[in-house]
């Protein structure tokens, strides 16, 4: 069985963080929102930071890469995903991990999809093949490493990866894996105040039509924000993680 990626237009839940500009230049404010819809999974835990600094390349270009990634990795189907439904059972532990790095070495040039690839597929091997609790240090600092690397901000596992593996590797690399996480952490955590700062001027231009996002846009915006995806939420998510990564 697959990993499950639903499509676009199906289940799609709307999400946005405003890009606004530096403090300095909030004068330009109105220019420089930009919108960023994601399809979440059914996983709420996951804080996606690879284009949170790429404001100028067009959301609609990213949309489509992501998604198409997305496709190509389900019709390779990697690594098998236990299912009672199609009868599809565990492979060993030892399998899933060799047919993991097998998938990550062949496909490494194509960065999208890698990057779907290692945050689905090191959280499988971590989770359902039981590496986190049963695997040895190096195998689950690997996987560890590979969350981190993917930057869709999977902090929750993240960090109890982290945990398992301090004082059993390296210090010089875990001390880098962690620095790698709070950043990731620190730059959600900007951005989502500063969307939440924003959001009563982009909620007002989006029902007075000031914004020029086509009217089915508008509206799926509209509703999404009426589901109250709530930044609140995540922010105070986010900060948890933030003093969890200090405690460490």
């Amino acid at each position: 069985m697959k990993l499950k990626t639903p499509k676009f237009a199906a289940i799609c839940c709307l999400v946005f963080l405003i890009f606004s500009c530096s403090e300095n230049e909030s004068n330009e404010t109105d220019k420089e929102f930009q919108f960023r819809k994601e399809q979440l999974e059914f996983d709420n835990e996951m804080f996606p930071v690879y284009d949170l600094g790429n404001v100028k390349q067009h959301q609609l270009v990213r949309m489509e890469s992501e998604q198409s990634a997305k496709e190509r990795l389900r019709k390779f189907n990697p690594i098998e995903v236990p299912s009672t439904i199609s009868g599809t059972s565990l492979i060993s532990r030892w399998k899933a991990i060799n047919l993991y790095k097998a998938f990550a070495y062949l496909h490494s040039s194509d960065t999208i999809m890698i990057r779907q690839f290692r945050s689905n597929y090191a959280k499988l091997v971590l989770t359902t093949y039981d590496v986190l609790e049963k695997g040895n240090y190096s195998d689950i600092t690997y996987f560890t490493r590979e969350l981190i690397e993917s930057e869709t901000g999977r902090f929750k596992l993240i960090l109890k990866g982290l945990q398992k593996i301090k004082g059993n590797c390296e210090p010089r690399v875990y001390d880098n894996l962690v620095l790698t996480t709070q950043k990731q952490i620190d730059i959600n955590i900007e951005h989502l105040k500063i969307s939440k700062r924003n959001l009563p001027v982009l909620l007002q231009k989006l029902k007075d039509g000031q914004l020029d996002i086509g009217e089915n846009m508008r509206k799926e915006f509209i509703a999404a924000i009426s589901r109250a995806d709530n930044l609140s939420t995540k922010l105070a998510k986010l900060e948890k993680h933030h003093q969890e990564i200090a405690n460490l």
